[in-house]
């Protein structure tokens, strides 16, 4: 996808059918933002110009995120995020149903996102 923050595959996991299973990436220890309880990492702020940076991406390059959540953005050791999981379902929590498979379920998710960055229990500065 050429970003990065967002995870960028090595390869493909193919079947018998030429159907695709599944993406290999690098491997790189990182967790999930909902796991960031303490953000002496890192500042919110600037988790949050990552974020806006990588969906304004996605969205200008006509990417479809369908299961956008804070669970599917990574944090590495130093303090970036990482946007994964561009395939597969959605969770209604975060993407409405109806909008699956689409940009417009994703970008659903987006103000939620933001939200859910600015009430996390970190010193902005």
């Amino acid at each position: 996808m050429g970003h990065p923050n967002i995870l960028q595959p090595t390869g493909l996991v193919v079947a018998d059918q030429n159907e695709v299973q599944g993406m290999l990436a690098p491997f790189v220890r990182r967790k999930p933002l909902r796991e960031v309880i303490e953000c002496g990492l890192e500042p919110k702020s600037k988790w949050t110009a990552q974020f806006l940076d990588a969906i304004d991406f996605v969205h200008n390059n006509d990417i479809v995120w369908n299961d956008a959540k804070p669970d599917n953005i990574l944090v590495d050791s130093q303090g970036a995020l990482c946007l994964i999981d561009f395939e597969g379902d959605c969770t209604e929590e975060w993407v409405l149903v109806d909008l699956h498979d689409t940009k417009e379920g994703g970008k659903v998710a987006v103000p939620k996102i933001l939200s859910f960055i600015e009430s996390l229990g970190c010193d902005p500065n």
